[in-house]
Protein backbone atom coordinates (compact mmCIF):
# COMPACT_ATOMS: atom_id res chain seq x y z
CA UNK A 1 0.00 0.00 0.00
CA UNK A 2 2.86 2.37 0.70
CA UNK A 3 4.22 2.05 -2.83
CA UNK A 4 0.77 2.20 -4.42
CA UNK A 5 -0.62 5.25 -2.63
CA UNK A 6 2.74 6.89 -2.06
CA UNK A 7 3.56 6.86 -5.78
CA UNK A 8 0.09 7.86 -6.94
CA UNK A 9 -0.20 11.24 -8.64
CA UNK A 10 -3.72 11.85 -7.31
CA UNK A 11 -6.17 9.95 -5.12
CA UNK A 12 -9.91 10.24 -5.75
CA UNK A 13 -11.58 9.91 -2.36
CA UNK A 14 -15.31 9.19 -2.14
CA UNK A 15 -15.60 10.62 1.36
CA UNK A 16 -19.40 10.80 1.39
CA UNK A 17 -19.97 7.11 0.64
CA UNK A 18 -20.70 4.64 3.42
CA UNK A 19 -19.37 1.69 1.39
CA UNK A 20 -18.34 0.67 -2.12
CA UNK A 21 -21.98 0.24 -3.18
CA UNK A 22 -22.91 3.87 -2.56
CA UNK A 23 -22.50 6.54 -5.20
CA UNK A 24 -20.74 9.82 -4.50
CA UNK A 25 -22.23 12.24 -7.03
CA UNK A 26 -25.18 13.31 -4.91
CA UNK A 27 -26.34 16.85 -5.53
CA UNK A 28 -24.90 19.23 -2.96
CA UNK A 29 -27.12 21.50 -0.90
CA UNK A 30 -24.49 24.18 -1.47
CA UNK A 31 -24.49 25.20 -5.14
CA UNK A 32 -21.60 27.57 -4.91
CA UNK A 33 -19.07 28.66 -2.31
CA UNK A 34 -17.42 31.86 -3.57
CA UNK A 35 -13.71 32.11 -2.89
CA UNK A 36 -12.25 35.19 -1.28
CA UNK A 37 -8.94 35.92 0.37
CA UNK A 38 -10.54 36.79 3.71
CA UNK A 39 -13.33 34.25 4.13
CA UNK A 40 -13.05 30.66 5.25
CA UNK A 41 -15.85 28.16 4.90
CA UNK A 42 -16.27 25.39 7.39
CA UNK A 43 -17.30 21.94 6.16
CA UNK A 44 -17.50 19.04 8.63
CA UNK A 45 -15.16 16.76 6.69
CA UNK A 46 -14.27 14.85 9.86
CA UNK A 47 -17.86 13.59 10.00
CA UNK A 48 -17.77 12.09 6.50
CA UNK A 49 -18.44 8.30 6.39
CA UNK A 50 -14.95 7.53 5.07
CA UNK A 51 -13.41 8.72 8.33
CA UNK A 52 -14.99 5.82 10.18
CA UNK A 53 -13.19 3.23 8.03
CA UNK A 54 -9.77 1.98 9.15
CA UNK A 55 -8.45 1.07 5.70
CA UNK A 56 -9.06 4.61 4.46
CA UNK A 57 -6.58 6.24 6.86
CA UNK A 58 -3.48 5.13 4.98
CA UNK A 59 -5.05 6.12 1.65
CA UNK A 60 -5.33 9.66 2.97
CA UNK A 61 -1.97 9.83 4.73
CA UNK A 62 0.15 8.26 1.99
CA UNK A 63 -1.16 10.08 -1.08
CA UNK A 64 0.57 13.38 -1.97
CA UNK A 65 -2.59 14.85 -3.58
CA UNK A 66 -6.26 14.20 -2.91
CA UNK A 67 -9.47 15.12 -4.69
CA UNK A 68 -12.18 14.61 -2.10
CA UNK A 69 -15.85 14.14 -2.98
CA UNK A 70 -17.39 15.36 0.28
CA UNK A 71 -21.05 15.78 1.13
CA UNK A 72 -21.07 19.54 0.67
CA UNK A 73 -18.40 20.24 -1.90
CA UNK A 74 -15.38 19.06 -3.84
CA UNK A 75 -12.12 19.53 -1.95
CA UNK A 76 -8.54 19.44 -3.20
CA UNK A 77 -5.59 19.06 -0.83
CA UNK A 78 -1.90 18.45 -1.32
CA UNK A 79 1.35 18.76 0.61
CA UNK A 80 2.07 22.21 -0.76
CA UNK A 81 -1.15 24.17 -0.84
CA UNK A 82 -4.43 24.34 1.05
CA UNK A 83 -7.56 25.33 -0.81
CA UNK A 84 -10.20 27.51 0.94
CA UNK A 85 -12.79 25.57 2.87
CA UNK A 86 -10.45 22.91 4.21
CA UNK A 87 -8.94 23.16 7.67
CA UNK A 88 -5.24 22.83 8.27
CA UNK A 89 -3.95 19.69 9.88
CA UNK A 90 -4.60 19.99 13.63
CA UNK A 91 -1.28 18.32 14.46
CA UNK A 92 1.19 20.10 12.17
CA UNK A 93 -0.79 23.28 11.44
CA UNK A 94 0.00 22.74 7.78
CA UNK A 95 -1.63 20.97 4.87
CA UNK A 96 0.90 18.16 5.01
CA UNK A 97 0.06 14.63 6.03
CA UNK A 98 1.00 13.28 9.44
CA UNK A 99 3.87 11.35 7.86
CA UNK A 100 6.04 14.31 6.94
CA UNK A 101 9.84 13.93 6.79
CA UNK A 102 10.13 15.05 10.43
CA UNK A 103 8.14 12.01 11.63
CA UNK A 104 8.89 10.84 15.19
CA UNK A 105 7.30 8.58 17.84
CA UNK A 106 4.76 11.28 18.70
CA UNK A 107 3.71 11.27 15.05
CA UNK A 108 3.21 7.53 15.19
CA UNK A 109 1.19 7.77 18.39
CA UNK A 110 -1.09 10.37 16.82
CA UNK A 111 -1.72 8.10 13.84
CA UNK A 112 -2.42 5.12 16.08
CA UNK A 113 -4.97 7.09 18.10
CA UNK A 114 -6.72 8.21 14.90
CA UNK A 115 -6.66 4.67 13.56
CA UNK A 116 -7.99 3.04 16.74
CA UNK A 117 -11.36 4.83 16.59
CA UNK A 118 -12.07 3.51 13.09
CA UNK A 119 -13.91 0.32 12.19
CA UNK A 120 -12.78 -2.79 10.35
CA UNK A 121 -15.02 -5.20 8.46
CA UNK A 122 -12.55 -7.99 9.26
CA UNK A 123 -11.01 -7.67 12.76
CA UNK A 124 -8.02 -9.75 11.65
CA UNK A 125 -6.94 -6.85 9.38
CA UNK A 126 -5.98 -4.65 12.33
CA UNK A 127 -2.26 -4.73 11.45
CA UNK A 128 -2.69 -5.20 7.71
CA UNK A 129 -4.73 -2.02 7.27
CA UNK A 130 -1.93 -0.07 8.97
CA UNK A 131 0.98 -1.78 7.20
CA UNK A 132 1.46 0.91 4.56
CA UNK A 133 1.79 3.62 7.20
CA UNK A 134 4.23 1.52 9.22
CA UNK A 135 6.40 0.97 6.15
CA UNK A 136 6.39 4.69 5.35
CA UNK A 137 7.27 5.58 8.97
CA UNK A 138 10.22 3.19 8.91
CA UNK A 139 11.42 4.76 5.66
CA UNK A 140 11.07 8.36 6.84
CA UNK A 141 12.87 7.68 10.12
CA UNK A 142 15.57 5.65 8.32
CA UNK A 143 15.00 2.73 10.65
CA UNK A 144 16.13 4.69 13.70
CA UNK A 145 13.30 3.29 15.81
CA UNK A 146 14.23 -0.34 15.20
CA UNK A 147 11.97 -3.24 14.43
CA UNK A 148 8.21 -3.00 14.09
CA UNK A 149 6.65 -5.14 16.80
CA UNK A 150 2.88 -5.62 16.58
CA UNK A 151 2.12 -1.93 16.13
CA UNK A 152 4.97 -0.58 18.31
CA UNK A 153 8.60 0.37 17.59
CA UNK A 154 11.47 -1.40 19.34
CA UNK A 155 13.67 1.61 20.18
CA UNK A 156 10.78 3.40 21.90
CA UNK A 157 9.06 0.27 23.12
CA UNK A 158 9.03 0.87 26.88
CA UNK A 159 7.17 4.17 26.51
CA UNK A 160 4.86 2.85 23.80
CA UNK A 161 3.86 -0.06 26.03
CA UNK A 162 2.02 2.47 28.21
CA UNK A 163 -0.91 2.91 25.84
CA UNK A 164 -4.35 2.65 27.43
CA UNK A 165 -7.95 2.26 26.41
CA UNK A 166 -9.82 5.51 25.91
CA UNK A 167 -13.55 5.15 26.51
CA UNK A 168 -14.66 8.74 26.01
CA UNK A 169 -13.95 9.62 22.38
CA UNK A 170 -17.52 10.93 22.36
CA UNK A 171 -19.03 11.80 25.74
CA UNK A 172 -22.48 11.19 24.24
CA UNK A 173 -21.61 7.62 23.31
CA UNK A 174 -18.69 6.14 25.27
CA UNK A 175 -17.00 3.23 23.51
CA UNK A 176 -16.09 0.17 25.55
CA UNK A 177 -12.92 -1.64 24.49
CA UNK A 178 -12.98 -5.40 24.02
CA UNK A 179 -10.68 -8.18 22.92
CA UNK A 180 -11.37 -10.01 19.62
CA UNK A 181 -12.76 -13.54 19.70
CA UNK A 182 -9.61 -14.97 18.13
CA UNK A 183 -5.99 -14.13 19.02
CA UNK A 184 -4.60 -11.27 16.96
CA UNK A 185 -1.68 -9.83 18.93
CA UNK A 186 0.05 -10.20 22.30
CA UNK A 187 -1.62 -8.50 25.24
CA UNK A 188 1.13 -5.84 25.48
CA UNK A 189 0.18 -4.46 22.07
CA UNK A 190 -2.71 -2.04 21.51
CA UNK A 191 -3.58 -4.25 18.52
CA UNK A 192 -4.88 -6.84 21.01
CA UNK A 193 -8.03 -4.82 21.74
CA UNK A 194 -10.77 -3.24 19.67
CA UNK A 195 -11.64 0.31 20.64
CA UNK A 196 -10.13 3.78 21.01
CA UNK A 197 -6.75 4.05 22.71
CA UNK A 198 -4.55 6.84 24.04
CA UNK A 199 -0.76 6.71 23.71
CA UNK A 200 1.69 7.75 26.41
CA UNK A 201 2.93 11.22 25.42
CA UNK A 202 6.58 12.08 25.07
CA UNK A 203 7.87 13.40 28.40
CA UNK A 204 10.60 16.08 28.46
CA UNK A 205 12.20 14.48 31.50
CA UNK A 206 11.93 10.75 31.94
CA UNK A 207 13.95 7.72 32.91
CA UNK A 208 13.17 4.05 32.82
CA UNK A 209 13.64 1.83 35.86
CA UNK A 210 12.95 -1.15 33.57
CA UNK A 211 15.22 -2.90 31.08
CA UNK A 212 13.96 -4.51 27.88
CA UNK A 213 15.64 -7.92 27.81
CA UNK A 214 14.10 -9.22 24.59
CA UNK A 215 11.21 -8.57 22.23
CA UNK A 216 9.79 -10.64 19.40
CA UNK A 217 6.80 -10.45 17.08
CA UNK A 218 6.81 -13.11 14.36
CA UNK A 219 5.04 -12.14 11.10
CA UNK A 220 2.86 -14.73 9.39
CA UNK A 221 4.57 -13.86 6.10
CA UNK A 222 8.22 -13.32 5.23
CA UNK A 223 7.19 -10.86 2.53
CA UNK A 224 5.83 -8.17 4.85
CA UNK A 225 7.14 -7.52 8.37
CA UNK A 226 4.31 -5.02 8.91
CA UNK A 227 1.28 -7.31 8.52
CA UNK A 228 -0.33 -10.01 10.63
CA UNK A 229 1.72 -11.82 13.24
CA UNK A 230 1.73 -15.42 14.45
CA UNK A 231 3.16 -14.83 17.93
CA UNK A 232 4.79 -12.22 20.11
CA UNK A 233 6.48 -11.90 23.50
CA UNK A 234 8.60 -9.42 25.43
CA UNK A 235 10.80 -9.94 28.47
CA UNK A 236 11.32 -7.04 30.88
CA UNK A 237 13.41 -6.74 34.02
CA UNK A 238 12.11 -4.09 36.38
CA UNK A 239 10.73 -3.05 39.77
CA UNK A 240 7.43 -4.61 40.72
CA UNK A 241 4.92 -4.87 43.52
CA UNK A 242 2.69 -7.92 43.88
CA UNK A 243 -0.68 -7.51 45.54
CA UNK A 244 -3.77 -9.64 45.93
CA UNK A 245 -7.40 -8.61 45.68
CA UNK A 246 -8.32 -11.02 48.46
CA UNK A 247 -6.16 -8.96 50.83
CA UNK A 248 -8.19 -5.79 50.54
CA UNK A 249 -7.20 -4.50 47.08
CA UNK A 250 -10.24 -2.90 45.48
CA UNK A 251 -11.13 -0.42 42.77
CA UNK A 252 -13.38 2.60 43.21
CA UNK A 253 -16.83 2.17 41.72
CA UNK A 254 -16.55 5.54 39.98
CA UNK A 255 -14.22 5.97 37.00
CA UNK A 256 -13.33 9.48 35.84
CA UNK A 257 -14.20 10.85 32.39
CA UNK A 258 -10.92 9.68 30.86
CA UNK A 259 -11.08 6.08 32.07
CA UNK A 260 -8.82 6.24 35.15
CA UNK A 261 -9.95 4.82 38.48
CA UNK A 262 -8.40 4.68 41.95
CA UNK A 263 -7.19 1.36 43.29
CA UNK A 264 -7.14 1.20 47.07
CA UNK A 265 -5.76 -1.19 49.64
CA UNK A 266 -7.68 -0.80 52.81
CA UNK A 267 -8.25 2.93 53.26
CA UNK A 268 -5.08 3.98 51.44
CA UNK A 269 -4.76 4.82 47.77
CA UNK A 270 -2.55 2.22 46.11
CA UNK A 271 -2.40 3.37 42.47
CA UNK A 272 -4.42 5.00 39.71
CA UNK A 273 -5.28 2.40 37.09
CA UNK A 274 -6.91 1.95 33.69
CA UNK A 275 -7.84 -1.60 32.73
CA UNK A 276 -7.75 -2.57 29.07
CA UNK A 277 -11.29 -3.95 29.00
CA UNK A 278 -14.21 -4.29 31.38
CA UNK A 279 -13.44 -8.00 31.73
CA UNK A 280 -9.83 -7.24 32.64
CA UNK A 281 -11.04 -4.96 35.41
CA UNK A 282 -12.85 -7.88 37.02
CA UNK A 283 -9.49 -9.27 38.19
CA UNK A 284 -9.92 -7.01 41.23
CA UNK A 285 -12.72 -9.34 42.33
CA UNK A 286 -10.69 -12.51 41.84
CA UNK A 287 -8.36 -14.23 44.32
CA UNK A 288 -5.36 -14.07 41.97
CA UNK A 289 -2.35 -11.81 42.28
CA UNK A 290 -1.80 -8.57 40.40
CA UNK A 291 1.75 -7.68 39.40
CA UNK A 292 2.49 -3.96 39.07
CA UNK A 293 5.60 -3.62 36.90
CA UNK A 294 7.24 -0.18 36.86
CA UNK A 295 8.20 0.90 33.34
CA UNK A 296 8.80 4.64 33.25
CA UNK A 297 9.44 7.53 35.64
CA UNK A 298 8.08 10.79 34.23
CA UNK A 299 6.23 13.91 35.41
CA UNK A 300 6.94 13.00 39.08
CA UNK A 301 5.10 9.71 38.66
CA UNK A 302 5.90 6.06 38.13
CA UNK A 303 4.04 4.52 35.18
CA UNK A 304 3.76 0.82 34.54
CA UNK A 305 1.85 -2.28 33.46
CA UNK A 306 -0.63 -4.38 35.41
CA UNK A 307 0.00 -8.09 34.81
CA UNK A 308 -1.64 -11.37 35.75
CA UNK A 309 -0.25 -14.88 35.50
CA UNK A 310 -0.81 -16.69 32.19
CA UNK A 311 0.38 -20.13 31.11
CA UNK A 312 3.91 -21.55 31.41
CA UNK A 313 5.19 -19.00 33.94
CA UNK A 314 4.38 -16.14 31.59
CA UNK A 315 2.22 -13.09 32.17
CA UNK A 316 -0.57 -11.23 30.43
CA UNK A 317 -1.22 -7.50 30.48
CA UNK A 318 -4.61 -6.32 31.80
CA UNK A 319 -4.00 -2.58 32.17
CA UNK A 320 -1.71 0.30 33.09
CA UNK A 321 -1.17 2.30 36.28
CA UNK A 322 0.60 5.32 37.67
CA UNK A 323 1.52 6.36 41.19
CA UNK A 324 3.33 9.30 42.73
CA UNK A 325 7.10 8.92 43.08
CA UNK A 326 6.86 9.46 46.83
CA UNK A 327 4.17 6.84 47.23
CA UNK A 328 4.51 4.08 49.79
CA UNK A 329 4.20 1.77 46.78
CA UNK A 330 7.92 2.23 46.12
CA UNK A 331 8.86 0.92 49.54
CA UNK A 332 7.45 -2.51 48.66
CA UNK A 333 9.04 -2.98 45.26
CA UNK A 334 11.44 -5.73 44.27
CA UNK A 335 13.18 -6.38 40.96
CA UNK A 336 11.88 -9.27 38.87
CA UNK A 337 11.92 -10.53 35.28
CA UNK A 338 8.63 -10.89 33.42
CA UNK A 339 7.88 -12.49 30.07
CA UNK A 340 4.65 -11.00 28.74
CA UNK A 341 2.58 -12.60 25.99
Amino acid sequence: MNSIYGNAFLALIAANSSDCKDGFFQRSVLDEAPETDNTRYSFPYEEEPINSRAWALQEWELCPRRLVFASYRLIYTCEERLRPGFKRDPFTGRCRTQLAPEANPHTWGTLVEKYSVRKLENPDDKLTALAGLAERFASLTEGNYGRYLAGLWEEDLLRQLLWRQWNTVDFRAPVASKRPETWRAPSWSWVSIDGPISCMPLAPEKCSPAILVSAEATPTSDVSPYGRIASGAITIRGPCVVSCASKGLRADLITDSTGWTKLRRGKKEFATVAFDTKEDGEVCDSPGKLHFLGILNATSKTWGLILITADDAKFRRVGVFFTDDNSAWLQEESVSIYTII
